[in-house]
């Protein structure tokens, strides 16, 4: 169970880049345990963090030495200091950003990539670092009239996909059909947490690379944080 009085790694059992063990980056605490009591405690690790963190294009060296969340990332990776590290010293093979679907999720989630590449580049480089996309809406309807008809479910990503999905399923002749904003992850049922975001089966991953580094400077690397 998630320690609220403690704030740190919740860790996992294996380790090692050559095994299927992957590190979680959630922030704030209800989130961070919603996923913490989720997670398959054999190869998912949980790294809590709370605010938006430092921004490593604009922040000086000693900023980013002494930043407590960088500090406990770099300890979780297994990583002392940033010189020559490489991802192969890694304790994870992979490293999982995970963020609420909002401007502030987005917003953190480039931040920390940019950390990435600006302070262990090598991470980036090797294919280490993915970001799971949350739903940002969920449809359900029902096929049939039929009071025993199973309730189907559907997840939008975007705004423009959510229209699309809702008027597809309209033309179809959906019954029933109930729509729902997500919030954030600490609000999502359990089922879809799991399904949407952390089950390896199903959950929406994507890799990052240096391209999708240099985007986000590009977004972002202007703003002071």
């Amino acid at each position: 169970m998630f320690n609220r009085q403690k704030i740190g790694l919740q860790d996992c059992r294996v380790h090692g880049g050559s095994t299927r063990a992957e590190l979680f980056i959630v922030e704030g605490i209800s989130a961070s345990q919603a996923v913490c009591n989720l997670r398959d405690p054999e190869f998912q690790a949980v790294l809590p963090m709370q605010g938006k963190p430092a921004n490593a294009s604009k922040a000086s060296a000693r900023m980013l030495r002494e930043n407590v969340l960088f500090r406990e990332l770099r300890s979780a990776l297994g990583v002392s200091s940033t010189d020559g590290a490489q991802a192969a010293e890694c304790r994870y093979s992979r490293i999982i950003l995970l963020f609420d679907p909002d401007a502030d999720g987005i917003h953190i989630g480039a931040l920390m990539l940019i950390y990435f590449n600006h302070q262990l580049c090598s991470f980036v480089e090797a294919g280490r670092i993915a970001v799971v996309r949350a739903p940002l809406y969920e449809l359900t309807y029902r096929q049939t009239a039929s009071d025993s008809a199973p309730w189907l479910t559907r997840f939008a990503y975007t705004d423009d996909e959510f229209k699309l999905r809702q008027h597809q399923l309209t033309l179809s002749g959906a019954i029933n059909l109930k729509t729902k904003r997500i919030r954030g992850l600490a609000g999502m049922p359990t089922d879809t947490l799991r399904s949407t975001c952390i089950a390896p089966e199903t959950r929406h991953l994507f890799q990052l690379g240096i391209e999708d580094a240099e985007a986000a400077v590009a977004a972002f690397g202007g703003l002071s944080r």
